[in-house]
């Protein structure tokens, strides 16, 4: 291998040939990730390019800013809305884009939550029902993958055969769950069978108001170090969450009986929790998914 390497890109902007030319060098720290020089050509004349530090989302680059391009005012305006989304993200930043998708998740949650609250029918009890089940297949699937499958793997069963098994298991938990939950929302039963059944729907909203609490807390207590400059990683990582897990276990006892009570008010506030929390886990799950794929997230 050689000890420096040259690479080359170009692109075309207004049929005038942009050519960018990269020094890379073994003797940096982070190999492939940095380069020692940059040399740019516009109209095959000699333009500047300057090195504007490093980024770390989507992926891991140098950033460089190729100057005096001499393009108009219209020309310039054309090339931003040509590249408005990269553009956008960049402007943004990593930090921003969470926050926004943080706002919007909190704010889905208290939309869902009011319009239960105001408008309970059909549709909210269906959503009621999904949304435990999303909760259940979540507090199911961590259980299970937390068992010690040493003596199972020994048998010949392989990681891969584990991995869809446990997959399985939640699915179907989910689903029987959601069916139970709905079934106990559309019609009154035995109470010692909605207490049986209740116990699955505690445990969808144990589920839900636990992966929110986790992921809420904890951008609360970023938000208040960086805002305010407060030291809030000296709180034990292990008593948070008992103590997140203690408040879930709480809302999960309460939905519970909310179902078992099975009154109006009570049928609408076990609702307002369910659909509150699940569309919040909901969408905080596509965001954290879109980001990902953007590779803002790991």
């Amino acid at each position: 291998m050689s000890e420096n390497k040259q690479f080359e890109c170009q692109t075309e902007i207004h049929n005038r040939l942009l050519q960018v030319n990269l020094s890379h060098s073994n003797q940096h720290q982070f190999g492939d990730y940095q380069f020692s020089g940059c040399n740019a050509f516009y109209d095959g004349k000699s333009i500047d390019c300057e090195n504007r530090g490093s980024t770390y989302a989507p992926v891991i680059a140098q950033i460089y800013e190729v100057k005096n391009l001499d393009l108009t005012a219209s020309e310039l305006r054309s090339l931003q809305q040509q590249y408005w989304g990269i553009n956008l993200l960049s402007q943004l930043g990593e930090v921003r884009l969470f926050w926004i998708s943080s706002g919007l998740s909190v704010a889905a949650g208290l939309i869902a939550a009011s319009f239960t609250w105001q408008c309970p029918n059909k549709l909210t009890k269906i959503f009621s029902s999904l949304f435990c089940g999303f909760g259940a297949s979540q507090s199911v699937g961590g259980v299970v993958w937390h068992l010690p499958f040493d003596g199972v793997i020994a048998y010949g069963i392989a990681p891969s055969t584990l991995i869809l098994i446990v997959i399985a298991i939640s699915i179907i938990s989910g689903i029987v769950i959601a069916i139970t939950t709905l079934f106990l929302l559309a019609r009154r039963t035995d109470p010692m069978l909605t207490a049986l059944l209740g116990f699955g729907s505690g445990l969808g909203v144990f589920g839900l108001s636990r992966q929110v609490l986790s992921w809420k807390v904890r951008e609360i207590l970023d938000f208040i170090r960086l805002t305010f400059g407060l030291e809030t990683s000296t709180m034990s990582p292990s008593i948070l969450q008992a103590l997140i897990i203690a408040v879930a276990l709480a809302l999960a006892i309460a939905a519970a009986t909310l179902l078992w009570s099975r009154t109006n008010r009570s049928i609408k506030s076990f609702m307002l929790l369910s659909n509150g929390f699940g569309s919040v886990a909901v969408v905080s799950s596509f965001f954290v998914l879109l980001l990902l794929g953007l590779g803002y997230a790991d």
